[in-house]
């Protein structure tokens, strides 16, 4: 048979359409697949702690000695760090004793006033009679006195208080 008298191939046959149920099954499926994906996000990933309320300076210098303070709906607080006078690169004991309250959890920023510094947070552990232990320690400085801001951190039925205390460090240039 001559080439001009073949009819043209016949194009391949379309696939079947889904019926419209089946197509809204499976968009239902992947929507159930994506809410299910977001939500164990959520549930895996912490999100961001709370917006501290901040709370006014306190005016006792931890040089000196423990200094105390009160949160907003009741609960007296002690924090103190050793040893005294308070030095830069050396390990420091930090102690957040608490009355009346047991906070969920608490933290201590030390962080520079005058030089930005790298921000140093430490988590502390719960021990014993309201009290929350651990270690930090201040980078070393250039300047021979520094002044520092020490943020004690608590978190208690979902907010988280800042109490912040001044103290400086003094270092001898010989």
């Amino acid at each position: 048979m001559p080439a001009s008298e073949m009819s043209p191939p016949l194009p391949p046959p379309a696939p079947p359409e889904a019926p419209p149920r089946a197509q809204w099954l499976h968009l239902a499926g992947l929507a159930a697949i994506a809410a299910a994906t977001a939500i164990g996000y959520r549930l895996l990933v912490p999100g961001e702690p709370p917006v501290p309320v901040e709370l006014p300076l306190s005016a006792c210098d931890l040089n000196l000695g423990a200094c105390q303070g009160v949160l907003p709906h009741g609960g007296r607080f002690t924090l103190s760090l050793g040893p005294r006078p308070i030095p830069v690169a050396v390990p420091l004991e930090v102690e957040a004793r608490f009355e009346d309250i047991q906070p969920d959890g608490v933290e201590l920023d030390l962080d520079g006033v005058d030089m930005r510094m790298p921000l140093t947070r430490s988590a502390l552990q719960p021990a014993r009679d309201g009290r929350f232990t651990g270690h930090a320690e201040l980078p070393v400085c250039i300047t021979t006195t520094m002044q520092w801001r020490a943020t004690l951190l608590v978190e208690l039925g979902g907010t988280r208080y800042a109490q912040p205390f001044l103290f400086e460090t003094r270092v001898d240039p010989g």
